[in-house]
């Protein structure tokens, strides 16, 4: 299918019409795209510095009269990609232009790999770099004539290739010419390519040849990549210097493009509401009883369900409150006996940064959507009991298409506008399911058998409280058609007698909240004591210590091995090395084998003690089905705020602290070339993504490669910002203008007939995390699905946060997290605890798994890359480890305790307890 635009899976520039007027037509250009994650990038480019119309095609098109194809546009442009030119199933049917018959020729241009393509078809051979260049900026050395004629400054341009062309020339084949004079003659072996532009600052690779073009015929080519956000403008002037000469060309050739209809269907692409709208109308059949409850298509279901908003209205209380503590609101409204609830903490607020945490609480009529990979139905539950299940069969996309009919069915106003979530959904899309768009060919395999590794789970919050740490206030709301005024005025109450964060003594760790299971244990060892004295904050966190010591004392810890590790990077850099990648982002699991029985669940106490370890602005308990998350992730994902305004904010390039580890001595690491160019390639596909969804001129780099400082490490940091179509016309093609408080940029009124745009199109488009995978995201995907043998990543690398009715959303990536799933709750021996300690053996136990990884590029030291591994996965292991006490006092009580415990043992108390208890004081 042809597009106007592309991206994966959704189309950039949304606002173009194929009914236009032929008379009104702009210029056209035909992309050719090889599915690379920067093309997005260039199409903005085109569409913003040369005023034209820009229609994509994959290399794979099947277009059976490719000449009479071509005569519908001006001019081609063939976009870089993965792989090699002389692989046919990496170029598809781009080199059958080069061998156009003279009336059938019209201007192209090739980037990168269609740069390659046009050397090798002319007699040039491709071959390895000694050294891959990807994200790697340099000054290019160019003659003024051609595209590069009336340049006047230095280009500096972004490379990404680990192939370049070699065309026999003299500065490639003896590294000596007569300076600057002969850099610019034909070689003997391509005498038809006249090289245009070099890069000569690189002494391991030599002589690169950068620009070239054919003397005969209109063809050129750049082997850097202008749309990048390093690219210096003048790479924007030398794509204008070639429209010009392509448009002279055609006027001296008497060649003018024919705007007919395209012999193949070309269809503009859709918003995921305009989908859903016209896949599920409105007044569908009614919903049919079935033996798993309720079964349907996705529209009678939405419109049948006996859940729904009752007037789509929104209830709230503010309450003045500074310096709330978050953990302890939670715990005073929702940690019951087997209770469900969402908490969004910011547990580290920073300038611009972790404003804002949501409790969401699960009531009875809480419905909760379940998805599973590779699945044609969404399951709808509540804690009532009852199923629904709803049968969908949109081919791939039918998750993403679901929901947004779903929140357009459920959005409200009137609202707190200073509140960011009203109510809505909140949940987790595990990497698996953001892998689905990916299917289409078979590129990435789906999950067999479905599991809980690959299960979205979401649940619609109708009750919630939003804290503004920033103002000092909590938003007590809800949405639910209930009379929930009583609700209302007691949380406030709550709230307001809630104790603030600087009440709690800075050595306490833990304030309250026994979970299920521990309530009679904790009640014994808080009212046994060898000395009369009062129940302090210090004697609460002494009991719960030792709770804690109790099972994470007999935990088994099992992590990656070294030596594989080191072969999976080595691995990565042989597929980076071959062309078919320019960043890898290697991933792998550690497990915590803990014993304990379904009775009892410590994961609340171990997501305070993590967040207590490493604060992060984008904490999370989560809690939703077969689930269970702990998270202390520092990197946003995507945002979106009620008027359309996007943002990223990727994390790549990391400094572990230490004692001697200085935020300007991090920085001076982070500064090297391998860190701003792990950082740079995950900007520029950021930028695609968002290019993708919300066209040309509105997309922007706040912030490029700044360093901020965690608790355990220093970070290097990038934000991304877009507009949704229909606000603001705020930036140039690269984003680096912003013109955000000029009311002349402000868009025309939108057009009624033309697409909605949702930030839940941004999400779809841009998922998985770019900073997860790598560039060009389709081919690392699946690289890394085979290198990391398909093991499942579950939660991790995929995305957790909100959608809120009010059409705002949030989301973080699972990266620096904990996480469980129900199934892996077992009574099955663990063989590996030592044979002295039998009864712990088969004792029930629960399984957590801790993620960890890194950018592997060319550049990547095999060592280093290990040690950043470990680092990234010890700032969550440490929340599993027995804990440390340092205060003399706080030792002395959990002494004390510990005795007790035993003796209470001993007496035939707690006889659940007895292998761990003998095994923690073995």
């Amino acid at each position: 299918m042809i597009t106007r635009d592309t991206s994966p899976p959704f189309s950039g520039s949304p606002t173009s019409s194929v009914g236009a007027d032929l008379e009104e037509r702009k210029p056209r250009i035909l992309y050719i795209d090889a599915y690379d994650s920067f093309s997005c990038n260039i199409i903005a480019l085109l569409e913003t510095c040369l005023k034209v119309e820009v229609v994509t095609v994959r290399v794979d098109e099947n277009i059976k009269n490719l000449p009479a194809f071509l005569t519908g546009f001006e001019a081609v442009v063939v976009g870089p990609g993965p792989g090699n030119p002389s692989n046919v199933d990496d170029v598809g049917f781009i080199n059958k232009l080069w061998e156009l018959d003279e009336i059938e020729l019209l201007p192209i241009l090739g980037i990168c790999l269609g740069f390659q393509s046009l050397a090798l078809a002319f007699g040039a051979t491709i071959e390895r770099l000694r050294q891959p260049r990807h994200g790697v900026v340099s000054a290019i050395l160019y003659n003024e004539v051609s595209m590069f004629k009336d340049l006047h400054d230095e280009i500096l341009a972004t490379q990404y290739h680990s192939l370049h062309v070699n065309i026999g020339h003299p500065i490639q084949v003896t590294g000596a010419v007569k300076y600057p004079r002969e850099l610019w003659f034909s070689s003997a072996a391509c005498p038809k390519l006249e090289p245009l532009a070099w890069d000569l600052e690189d002494s391991k690779n030599g002589a690169i040849l950068m620009g070239l073009r054919h003397i005969e015929k209109p063809f050129y080519g750049l082997q850097y990549h202008p749309e990048s956000i390093c690219s210096s403008e003048e790479t924007v002037k030398v794509i204008q210097s070639w429209w010009g000469e392509a448009k002279r060309w055609n006027l001296e050739n008497q060649r003018t493009a024919r705007f007919a209809l395209d012999p193949v269907n070309e269809t503009p692409m859709s918003s995921l509401l305009t989908q859903a709208r016209e896949v599920w109308p409105r007044n569908p059949a009614s919903v049919q009883s079935g033996p798993d409850g309720r079964t349907a298509n996705a529209g009678a279901a939405l419109d049948d369900i006996d859940y729904r908003l009752a007037e789509g209205t929104i209830k709230y209380h503010t309450v003045d409150k500074r310096n709330l503590c978050v953990t302890a609101l939670t715990e005073a409204l929702v940690l019951e006996q087997d209770s469900e609830f969402v908490l969004f903490e910011s547990a580290a607020v920073r300038p611009n940064l972790g404003r804002y945490s949501i409790v969401g609480l699960i009531t009875y009529r809480t419905l909760r959507i379940e998805y599973i990979a590779g699945n044609s139905h969404v399951r709808f539950y509540n804690l009532n009991g009852n199923c629904y299940r709803i049968d969908v069969d949109l081919e791939g996309k039918e998750i993403w298409i679901f929901l947004a009919q779903f929140m357009d069915k459920n959005r409200i106003s009137g609202g707190n506008e200073c509140s960011p979530f009203w109510g809505g959904l909140m949940g987790y899309f595990p990497y698996e399911v953001t892998l689905e768009k990916f299917k289409d060919k078979g590129v990435v395999k789906a999950a067999t058998p479905p599991s809980s590794e690959s299960t979205l789970s979401l649940a619609f919050i109708e009750r919630s409280i939003v804290v503004d740490h920033e103002e000092g206030k909590a938003y007590i709301q809800t949405i639910s058609p209930d009379h929930d005024s009583t609700w209302l005025y007691e949380t406030a109450d709550i709230v307001r007698n809630l104790g603030s964060e600087s009440s709690i003594d800075e050595d306490v760790a833990w304030k309250g909240g026994i979970p299920a299971g521990l309530d009679s244990l904790y009640v014994y060892l808080m009212g046994g004591c060898f000395k009369d004295y009062q129940i302090t904050e210090r004697v609460k966190e002494a009991t719960i210590q030792v709770i804690l010591e109790i099972y994470l004392k007999s935990s088994l810890l099992q992590l990656p091995l070294e030596v594989a590790y080191r072969e999976k990077i080595r691995k990565c850099q042989e597929f980076i090395r071959s062309g078919d990648s320019y960043e890898l982002c290697l991933t792998d699991q550690g497990t915590i084998t803990i014993p304990i029985d379904e009775s009892t669940d410590i994961s609340w106490l171990l997501y305070k003690k993590l967040k207590k370890l490493n604060p992060a602005p984008f904490a999370a308990y989560l809690q939703l089905g077969e689930t269970t998350i702990l998270s202390s992730s520092p990197e946003r994902f995507l945002s979106w705020d009620r008027e359309g305004n996007c943002q990223f904010r990727p994390i790549k390039g990391t400094v572990p602290k230490s004692p001697k580890m200085t935020k300007e001595l991090a920085a001076e690491i982070l500064a090297s070339r391998k860190e701003q160019a792990e950082n740079l390639m995950i900007v520029d596909l950021i930028r695609h993504d968002l290019h993708g969804v919300v066209g040309a001129g509105n997309v922007s780099v706040k912030e490029l490669m700044s360093v901020e400082e965690y608790a355990t490490v220093f970070q290097l940091v990038s934000v991304i910002e877009g507009q949704l179509p229909g606000s603001f016309a705020s930036y140039d093609a690269k984003g680096l203008i912003d013109y955000r408080e000029e009311p002349h940029r402000r868009m025309p009124p939108k057009d009624p007939s033309a697409p909605v745009y949702t930030g839940l199109d941004v999400l779809a488009s841009s998922l998985p995390p770019g900073s997860m995978t790598g560039a060009p995201k389709r081919r690392s995907c699946a690289l890394l699905q085979a290198i990391e043998e398909s093991k499942p990543r579950g939660c991790y690398s995929g995305v957790l946060g909100y959608m809120d009715v009010g059409g705002g959303g949030d989301f973080s990536v699972v990266i620096r997290s904990a996480f469980r799933y129900k199934s892996e709750i077992t009574n099955k021996p663990v063989s590996r605890y030592p044979n002295h300690n039998k009864e712990a053996q088969h004792y029930p136990h629960e399984v957590w798994h801790v993620g960890a990884g890194g950018a592997i590029t060319a550049l990547s030291d095999e060592e280093e890359e290990w040690k950043e591994m470990k680092a990234k996965s010890e700032s969550t292991l440490a929340a599993f480890k027995a804990p440390r006490v340092v205060s003399p006092e706080l030792n002395r009580l959990m002494k004390e305790k510990r005795m007790l415990l035993r003796e209470a043992v001993r007496q035939g108390l707690f006889p659940e307890l007895k292998p761990l208890v003998e095994w923690m004081h073995g």
